[in-house]
């Protein structure tokens, strides 16, 4: 009751502005002929159940017709000429690409006859390389209802992108790179590009996913668009109800071990069984007519209330989990005249989360609550001014307030300081991390589109669909980013726990000689400058002609001009960057038909400057990170006599008495340094990241019901954002009187990154023995080959650094930075082949659809690299103008990708029971996922360990990373002694590291409900 409450109190607020809110269009276009000659002023007109009344056109001189500004769905079209057949075709309109259907009239006969045919398939009639997946195709097969999951299913997508929270890798791009929209909305947020889930999973009516040859009318990406849209009601009232279910306990827990090196040995962990316990989640949606054919309405909700459990790192003490959500979606979609559309969505979405905590933590003290509330506001209108033209207007917004309340609820110096064990890989306790109780951070983005279609139909040079548009985006970020409540840290040498679970941090006594780092060490993260608002933008101007000469040739011409203006949180501009992409697409139709068609494309792609290198150079809001040593009395070093409080007031008792944070004498060698504002300066404008794109495709359509698409696509990386600190960068000093080099943060072609692929799909959708048979059938090819790293898991986005460029003089060698298969993100294969069939039974038993879904991934590539000293050597270089040379640095052991993990396996299964009772029609569906419990391990410990960085492994030697070929240890025990070797495999080495290094394990999931 909630729920619908809170939907019903949403309903209103949407009525009195439904003019403000947006929806995604596509196009139906085509030609007619009679006896192969174009024949003008026929009579076409459209109808849907998506469609809000008839719209009708009549042909032009070259026989061609066209319906923009359209929502896409199933199209019923009808072909009227006096004293010629009636024809009647229908067709599927894919979400923002435009379909075909063509019709070929003949004189009537006595009785006026009607023909009645299927168009080709959506995939062969779009001039993009595209995969259309509606809601029923989703909700029948074993995947998530959500749309990164949908596009997963397409051919040259990879969800293994670096980051585990929402990304893609979409033709070989880096995971951040990508156009994921809802609604016409763009739903990734700023920091990371991870998509959020602004959606209600059966509000979802389809999605599509725009892999190559992409039209104009798409920017701000290298890699791909995922685009989705809601429902929108109809003139029949319709609706649903479900409740899934999930629980732990369904989830087959293998007794596959975990390894980790306590007190220098292996040692395994294994899974503990999961806790039993339901958790359900509840989506409702409602559509139907406020006025037939003139507004409609749609509402959808989702509720959800989950616990668990989990235990902190070491000391296992167990505590409970959670989470609550809401999410609530209404859309009105008006024709004000049948020449004039609005419509609009909203979708609002409360999150609270109880006991959240950073890293790994040994004490309930680290953990806190959380909201993350989101917003999703978007309004389109349409105009129909002449027959030929239609106009065009969209304004959309997304609000992102992240990680309320998460942090520390203290700010004083013992309640709010974050303490870090180092002897247990720096575990945390005493205080969350972050702070609970200061600003609130905001990741929001807004955007507005104008564009006007106008559709030519010449004699003599064919049909011409032209669309022009104006677009202005941009994202905002607010972030004051506490590191902990009293901006302190301390890293404990060790702490020591008693039988009771009392916490005794351990403070040795200080080495003698200042120049040797002391076993603790207090960490500032200050904020010196406040936060503003930053405002990354980018204007776009676009121009696109969809161009039928004739019924053998097609074109695509469009060209699209981006400019950045982006700036930072001081107000400085960090980019002012323009550019111009081509794309442009040839199709030949050999017989024409429309059952082959082969195609050819050159397209570019201009990416939006990005959040890291963005806001490289800005101090507003940004922590310092400035390490002091702690070189007071011994604490608890034999005895366990002081509590945490205690230990962190005497640290700072000491610590202020010498002065504090203005005693330079103090700072840790070796240790962190960095002010925000003077370690990085930006010389020039960042300009964008670019593709080039080469495509050719071929497509065939087999029958009324199947059809197979394959394309080859080439892209070629360009603009990498880079550091540079070389004998011409500057030096400055910070603050503390501290001077360091400055980074120049700048774009560089030096970096590599290259794509290759085949990508094939194709579906078959017979009726056989009046039983409904879906198959399909996705895989991918692909050689992803570069040294892009520019991207990390922790940071997102980043820089890279050029061999020529970054310290040259120790960081120049080519094992640093070497071409190949770049590690994680490439797969030589992918594939997923479906099978869904609906079992014949008796209409009073009700129907049964069996889905099955079979995944197969090639192992992705791995690497042997590690750090070594770049210091120690004969021959290591001693450069006087650095202030920070370096000490370490990256080497490639191997070719990169030299290896691979193992091939995965994976059978889904899903039973969906239908059963239809007074106008309802109930559904239960089970998903069994991992049929045969394959348990492959898809990463494993890859550390390398070299001299200067040997761990635990001694008898190392050091060698020259620019001339030396290094040679691997065969150790005893930890011993490399008398082998003359340089770098050794660490002890987990080829071990699974946490439990997360398996394959999906076999579970169960559930849901149960009614539709009408």
């Amino acid at each position: 009751m909630r729920l619908i409450s809170r939907l019903l109190m949403t309903l209103p607020a949407l009525l009195m502005s439904g003019s403000l809110l947006a929806q995604t269009t596509s196009t139906l276009t085509g030609t007619t002929t009679t006896e192969g000659t174009t024949l003008p002023g026929v009579t076409v007109t459209i109808s849907s159940p998506n469609l809000q009344g008839d719209r009708t056109a009549v042909t032009g001189e070259g026989g061609g017709y066209s319906f923009s500004g359209i929502p896409p769905g199933p199209y019923t079209i009808k072909f009227d000429l006096a004293g010629m057949q009636t024809v009647t075709k229908t067709s599927i309109v894919p979400l923002g690409q435009t379909a075909r259907a063509d019709a070929d009239l003949r004189l009537s006969a006595v009785a006026e006859a009607i023909t009645v045919t299927a168009s080709a398939p959506a995939a062969l009639e779009t001039t993009q390389v595209a995969s259309t997946f509606t809601y029923e195709e989703i909700d029948e097969l074993p995947i998530g209802r959500t749309p990164l999951a949908a596009a997963s299913l397409a051919p040259g997508v990879n969800p293994n992108a670096t980051f585990s929270g929402g990304q893609l890798s979409i033709s070989g791009s880096p995971g951040y790179d990508n156009l994921v929209m809802v609604n016409g909305v763009v739903v990734t947020e700023n920091v990371r590009s991870q998509a959020l889930d602004l959606f209600i999973e059966d509000a979802i009516q389809e999605t599509t996913v725009l892999t190559g040859a992409i039209s104009a009318e798409y920017g701000r990406f290298t890699g791909g668009v995922v685009n989705s849209i809601t429902k929108s009601g109809g003139n029949d009232f319709s609706g649903s109800l479900r409740d899934s279910f999930t629980n732990p306990k369904w989830t087959k827990t293998e007794k596959n071990p975990a390894f980790s090196v306590l007190a220098g040995a292996v040692t395994p962990r294994f899974q503990p069984d999961p806790i039993d316990i339901l958790n359900e989640v509840y989506e409702g949606t409602l559509g139907g007519r406020i006025i037939r054919d003139r507004l409609w309405f749609f509402g959808a909700g989702r509720y959800f209330e989950t616990t668990g459990e989990a235990f902190t790192g070491t000391t296992l003490i167990k505590y409970p989990t959670g989470a609550e959500e809401t999410r609530l979606e209404g859309k009105l979609t008006a024709t004000i005249t049948p020449r004039h559309t609005v419509n609009g969505s909203y979708l609002e979405i409360d999150r609270t989360s109880i006991n959240g905590s950073f890293g790994t933590i040994l004490d309930l003290a680290s953990l806190s609550n959380r909201a993350d509330p989101q917003t999703l506001l978007s309004g389109h209108y349409s105009g129909i001014l002449t027959p030929n033209l239609l106009i065009e207007g969209q304004y959309s917004e997304r609000k992102y307030n992240i990680a309320v309340g998460s942090g520390s609820q203290f700010t004083d110096l013992v309640r709010g300081t974050l303490l870090l064990d180092r002897s247990r890989g720096n575990a945390r306790f005493n205080s969350p991390t972050f702070c609970g109780v200061c600003d609130t951070e905001s990741r929001d983005n807004d955007a507005w589109l104008a564009k006007a279609t106008y559709f030519l139909s010449t004699g003599s040079f064919g049909n011409h669909n032209i669309i022009a548009g104006i677009e202005d985006f941009s994202e905002h970020r607010y972030a004051n980013n506490f590191q902990s409540g009293s901006n302190f840290r301390i890293f404990v040498e060790k702490v020591n726990i008693d039988g009771s679970g009392n916490f005794f941090p351990v403070a040795t006594a200080a080495p003698a000689s200042a120049a040797t780092p002391a076993r603790t060490f207090i960490r500032h993260t200050p904020i010196s400058v406040g936060a503003n608002e930053n405002d990354f933008a980018t204007q776009s101007l676009f121009v696109n002609d969809s161009w039928e000469l004739n019924r053998f040739f097609s074109f695509n011409l469009g060209v699209r001009y981006d400019q950045n203006n982006t700036v930072n949180g001081l107000g400085e501009t960090v980019s002012d960057d323009k550019a111009v992409s081509p794309r442009l697409t040839a199709i030949w139709d050999p017989l024409g038909n429309g059952r082959h068609r082969l195609s050819a494309s050159y397209n570019q792609y201009v990416s939006r400057i990005v959040e890291g290198p963005g806001t490289a150079t800005d101090s507003a809001g940004q922590p310092a990170t400035v390490d002091y040593d702690y070189r007071g009395p011994a604490i608890n070093a034999t005895a366990n006599t002081v509590t945490t409080q205690q230990y962190i007031q005497m640290v700072f008792d000491w610590f202020n008495s010498q002065g504090g944070t203005s005693k330079v004498s103090l700072l840790r060698p070796g240790g962190a340094r960095f002010v925000p504002g003077f370690g990085a300066v930006l010389n020039q404008s960042l300009a964008s990241p670019v593709t080039d794109e080469i495509q050719l495709g071929y497509g065939v359509q087999v029958g009324r019901n199947a059809y197979a698409k394959i394309d080859l696509i080439s892209r070629d990386w360009k603009n990498f954002y880079a550091s540079r600190v070389d004998q011409s960068t500057p030096m400055t000093t910070t603050p503390l009187g501290i001077r360091s080099d400055a980074e120049s943060i700048e774009n560089s072609n030096e970096i590599e990154r290259t794509y290759k692929a085949v990508q094939l799909q194709t579906r078959w959708n017979p009726t056989l023995l009046r039983t409904n048979f879906n198959m399909g059938l996705t895989y991918t090819w692909s050689e992803l080959r570069g040294n892009d790293e520019g991207e990390s898991a922790n940071s997102g986005t980043g820089t890279n650094a050029p061999l020529s460029s970054y310290y040259p003089e120790y960081l120049g060698y080519a094992n640093r930075l070497p071409v190949g298969y770049l590690g994680g993100l490439d797969q030589t294969h992918r594939a997923r082949a479906w099978v869904g069939l609906d079992l014949p039974l008796p209409p009073v038993i009700g129907t049964v659809n069996l889905s099955v879904l079979h995944n197969f991934d090639s192992g992705a590539a791995y690497s042997l690299a590690g750090t070594i000293g770049t210091t120690g050597y004969t021959g290591a270089p001693t450069v006087a103008k650095y202030v920070n040379a370096p000490t370490t640095g990256t080497y490639f052991f191997s070719e990169r990708g030299a290896f691979r993990f193992a091939d995965i396996n994976r059978t889904d299964v899903s039973v969906n029971y239908n059963l239809p009772i007074l106008g309802l029609n109930f559904f239960v569906q089970g998903d069994m996922l991992n049929v045969f419990g394959n348990d492959e391990m898809v990463a494993f410990n890859t550390q390398i360990f070299a001299a200067g960085n040997a761990g635990v492994f001694t008898g190392l030697e050091r060698f020259n990373p620019f001339t030396d070929t290094p040679k691997e240890c065969n150790p005893v025990a930890t011993s490399c002694a008398g082998q003359g070797a340089h770098f050794v495999k660490g002890q987990l080495f080829g071990l699974p590291t946490g439990f997360g290094s398996y394959q999906l394990p076999q579970l169960y999931r559930f849901s149960a409900g009614f539709r009408f």
